[in-house]
C-alpha cells in the first residue's frame, strides 16, 4: 500500500471498528445482570436450592439464626426481592445501597443473611 491516503483511511477503519467492537463488550458487561435469562438462574425461593452456594448459605443461615433476631415475614420479603431481580442482582443491589447486617462479625448483604435463613430452615 503505497498511497497515503488509502493507508490513512485502511487505519481508521480498523481503528473505528476496534472501538465500536470495545463499545459493544462494554455495553454487554454493563448490562449482563439484567438480561431476562440471567434472572430465571434464582427468581424464586425454591430456586435457592439450585444454587453453587447453597450449602454455603445454609451455613450462614444456621449462623445467623443464632447471631440476629430474625425478622418477621422475611420469607415474603425474600420472595419479593428475588421475583424483582433474581438473587445476584438483590445481592448486588443491597451492596450498592449499603444493606448490610453483622454476622459474628462479618457484614453480609441482607438479602444473603434472608436466603441463608430461609435455607436454613428449609431443612
Amino acid at each position: 500500500m503505497s498511497d497515503p491516503v488509502a493507508r490513512a483511511w485502511a487505519v481508521t477503519r480498523r481503528t473505528f471498528g476496534a472501538t465500536l467492537l470495545g463499545a459493544l463488550g462494554l455495553a454487554a458487561v454493563e448490562t449482563w445482570p439484567r438480561w431476562a435469562f440471567w434472572r430465571g438462574a434464582a427468581s424464586s425461593l425454591d430456586a435457592l436450592a439450585g444454587l453453587p452456594q447453597a450449602a454455603a448459605l445454609k451455613a450462614l443461615g444456621r449462623q445467623a439464626q443464632a447471631a440476629m433476631a430474625i425478622p418477621a415475614g422475611y420469607a415474603d420479603t425474600l420472595a419479593a426481592r428475588l421475583g424483582d431481580e433474581g438473587y445476584a442482582g438483590a445481592v448486588a443491589r443491597d451492596r450498592a445501597e449499603g444493606r448490610l447486617v453483622s454476622i459474628d462479625g462479618w457484614l453480609v448483604p441482607e438479602t444473603q443473611a434472608l436466603a441463608g435463613l430461609w435455607l436454613a430452615s428449609a431443612g
